[in-house]
Formats: C-alpha cells, sequence, structure tokens
C-alpha cells in the first residue's frame, strides 16, 4: 500500500478514536440504576466496564479531525464485526474475524489508496482477504474489538459530572472532560452504558452506540481474493 492508505488506517486507529476521549452506547429504560449519585470517576468505570462486557453493539457516528471527515457505521461482536468506514470519501468496507480481515472499496476508493488506477480497476469492487498482521490494515483490528477500543479511549483531563438529562428518551448523566470538552452520556437506568458522545471544539462529531446485545455483524464473503499474495505485482 501506499502512504494514503496508511494514513487512512492512522486516522481511523490512532487520530478519530484517540482524540475524541469517549464513546456512546444505547441504554434501557428500566429503574434507576444509581449511577448519577456516584463521583464523575466511578461513574466513568461503571460505563467502561458494562460497555466492555457488551456481547455486540452498532456504533456509528461523524467525526471532524482537523481537515479529515470521518464517517463509522459498524458492529463489534465478540464473534465477528464489520461494517463501513469513510475518510473524506475513501469508503470501505470491512469484516473482522478471528485474525482474517475482508475489506472491499469501489474501484475509485481502491485506486486512491493504492495510487494506481489499475489497480483500482482490477480490485475495485472486489472482497479483499488479508490477517490482521497486514501492515497496512491488520490495525483495524483494534476497531473491531470491543474491549481493546474501549481501552485506547481515556479521559485526556479532570472529569466532570454534569446534570442528568434525556437522549432520544434515555435519562443519561453527563461526563465532561476538562481538556478536550468533550461530553460522555451515560444511562442512568438499566446497565450503565455509554449512551453517546458530542466531542468539543477541537473535535467537532457525535458517535452513538445502540443495540447492545442484539446488533448482528455482516456475514463473511465468499470468493474473497487474497490481498497478499496480490501485493508484490500490484503495488498494494
Amino acid at each position: 500500500m501506499t502512504a494514503s492508505s496508511t494514513r487512512l488506517v492512522r486516522l481511523l486507529v490512532l487520530g478519530a478514536l484517540g482524540t475524541l476521549t469517549f464513546l456512546s452506547a444505547c441504554g434501557s429504560s428500566s429503574p434507576t440504576n444509581g449511577v448519577a449519585s456516584k463521583s464523575a470517576v466511578q461513574i466513568y468505570s461503571d460505563a467502561k466496564s458494562a460497555t466492555e462486557a457488551a456481547s455486540s453493539v452498532h456504533i456509528s457516528g461523524r467525526i471532524t479531525s482537523g481537515s479529515d471527515k470521518i464517517g463509522l457505521n459498524f458492529v463489534d461482536s465478540s464473534r465477528r464485526s464489520g461494517g463501513t468506514i469513510s475518510d473524506n470519501g475513501t469508503t470501505f468496507q470491512i469484516i473482522l474475524s478471528g485474525h482474517n480481515v475482508y475489506l472491499r472499496g469501489s474501484k475509485a476508493t481502491m485506486s486512491k489508496v493504492s495510487g494506481s488506477a489499475a489497480a483500482g480497476q482490477l480490485l475495485g469492487g472486489k472482497w479483499l482477504q488479508t490477517t490482521t498482521g497486514n501492515k497496512d490494515f491488520g490495525g483495524l483490528a483494534g476497531l473491531f474489538n470491543l474491549p481493546k477500543l474501549i481501552n485506547s479511549i481515556q479521559p485526556k483531563g479532570k472529569l466532570q459530572k454534569g446534570p442528568v438529562s434525556n437522549v432520544d428518551d434515555q435519562s443519561v448523566v453527563a461526563l465532561i472532560d476538562s481538556t478536550r470538552k468533550g461530553t460522555l452520556y451515560v444511562a442512568t437506568s438499566g446497565r450503565p452504558y455509554m449512551i453517546e458522545l458530542v466531542g468539543g471544539p477541537g473535535e467537532p462529531g457525535m458517535i452513538t452506540f445502540d443495540q447492545y446485545g442484539s446488533a448482528q455483524p455482516p456475514a463473511i464473503p465468499s470468493g474473497a481474493v487474497n490481498l497478499d499474495q496480490l501485493g508484490g505485482s500490484l503495488g498494494v
């Protein structure tokens, strides 16, 4: 792969997620779980534990980091994960199953990330298969592993507890990062899942998590082309 594809992976795994400080999730309408009465640090700890323990969750949203506009729409699952990730119009469908990574992009996307119109023509629209050891796309495994994803996102400054409010009819308590000014909303009923992240002034955007325990990952594609075997001859 060229430097452009490496940059895409770096932005998605390190830049976009690392700068946003928090993630989000949906909760239930069951009686209060008592989390709103706890300290900001304890609320975050409870939310982190609950979210990491989920068997599956749907993650979606848009992030702006500098000049990069990044879109996320995928399912993290304990058995298989995948969905769509975009960066300034470059869009990939990606599926992670064990150590195997499957990805597909349009002809325009494959031409851009490979730096080769010929590669784009040949590979565009086709499912490609590689592994988590691939230097360009293997790093995405961390994005599609929920405990690793949550562990990689930590508050950058002191946490401040905000008021209880509602997000999509879900009662939530706010946690505000004093450095980044991002706000995480945590469910105050049912399990204390992360509900919604609103980025601060420097990193505008919003990410939501929903369908906890019921989100279904995409199926493994058949007939995928082995990307690692093609790499030497196509320059990708």
